[in-house]
This record gives structure tokens, sequence and C-alpha cells, in this order.
């Protein structure tokens, strides 16, 4: 998939400082710093064009890199494609207890448009894949105007402007979509934390686990 990034973020000289600009994003919205990730194995679910994982083994981090399809060449350096594994995240290709941490910025499915059973099936594979005490961190928690232009799908799609959407609404539907997401998730995962109540935080925005 294609990671989107808000369209604030600072834009580097270099496509390297790029990757590596993206990458400190996702650490920050996970609530990891670098040196909490050395010394483990890591999976990263949904991985896009992989700069987390990147950014990690220039630090000596190992990270494999999973998305549903195949890192796309254009724009992509070859060092963004070592350790960049073709799966889905409800059929995790690894054994047992392979990872220390399973990570996740904006691809597991949250939303009340997902079935039950295909969150279900993602949480059971991660599970599986963590070695016991391992942790899994996704999210964010909410996602909003940072990510998404404000305003309705069928109307964007049509052309129709956006600019009569108040951002405050945009918010109340993201708190509505959040608060559904994370009923169901307590459900599936009763130890389940989450890190905010501030929907639209930029650092510490995620939901975690520890098997």
């Amino acid at each position: 998939m294609v990671k989107d990034f808000p369209d604030n973020m600072p834009q580097e000289e270099s496509p390297e400082d790029q990757v590596d600009a993206r990458a400190d994003f996702i650490l920050g919205r996970l609530g990891f710093s670098w040196e909490d990730l050395r010394g483990k194995k890591i999976l990263d679910i949904g991985a896009g064009s992989a700069e987390f994982g990147a950014a990690a083994r220039k630090k000596g981090i190992e990270v494999v890199s999973l998305d549903r399809k195949l890192i796309d060449d254009e724009g992509v350096a070859p060092y963004q494609k070592e350790g960049y594994v073709q799966g889905s995240g409800d059929h995790l290709p690894f054994a047992d207890e392979s990872f220390d941490i399973v990570v996740s910025h904006a691809s597991i499915p949250l939303h009340a448009a997902f079935d039950r059973k295909d969150v279900s099936r993602f949480i059971e594979e991660i599970r599986r894949v963590l070695k016991k005490g391992g942790e899994c961190r996704f999210g964010p928690v909410g996602v909003g105007g940072a990510f998404f232009p404000v305003g309705d799908p069928e109307e964007r799609a049509s052309g129709v402007s956006n600019a009569s959407w108040e951002e405050d609404t945009v918010d109340e539907r993201v708190r509505k979509t959040s608060l559904k997401t994370t009923a169901l998730l307590r459900e599936l995962v009763p130890d389940l934390k989450n890190s905010t109540d501030d929907l639209l935080a930029q650092t510490n925005n995620f939901y975690s686990f520890v098997k």
C-alpha cells in the first residue's frame, strides 16, 4: 500500500533524508525511540515503501517489511527493498513466535467498515508470530484531516468543493469511528491499551497489547 503522510511534514533535501523523516514520524506515532528497538526482531505490517524498515536497518535494527504488494520500483531506493516480503496480515508467512515486536502504522483494518472476522484474524495472526512477552503497537487511534482531505468522498469524486465542511465535523466523524473501532478491538483484545484520547495526536497515538 502507499502510505500517506501529512502535507505539513518538512520536505527534506534528499530522498534518503525524506525516508528518514517519514520513519521518524511513524516511530513517534507509535511511541517508540530507536533505542527501544535495538536488539529486537521487528515485523512492520503494511510497510508501503518501507521507510520505517529502511531507516531502522541503517541503525542496525532488524526489521521485516510486509505488504500485500511488492514494493514499486519507481522512486524507491534499492536499500528500501531489503527485508521486504509480500504477504497479507491475515495470513502472515512466518513461523510461530518469530518476532519481538510487531508494528503497523495506518494499515491494520481499524474502521467499522471492516468485518469483525477480518479484524479478529489480524489479531490472531499477530499473536501467533509474536514471541512470549512480545508487544504489538498499531494505529493511529484516529485518522483525520492530517491524512485525508476534508469532505465527503462522493463530493470529492464528483469534483464538488469541500470548502463548506467544517474541521470539527471531520473531527467528530473521526471520534465516532474511533470509538466504534476501540469497542470492537476491546472485545477481541481484553488487554488492549489505548495510548491517548487525542485522536489527532502526532505522537504516542496507538493501540497496543503484549502477548
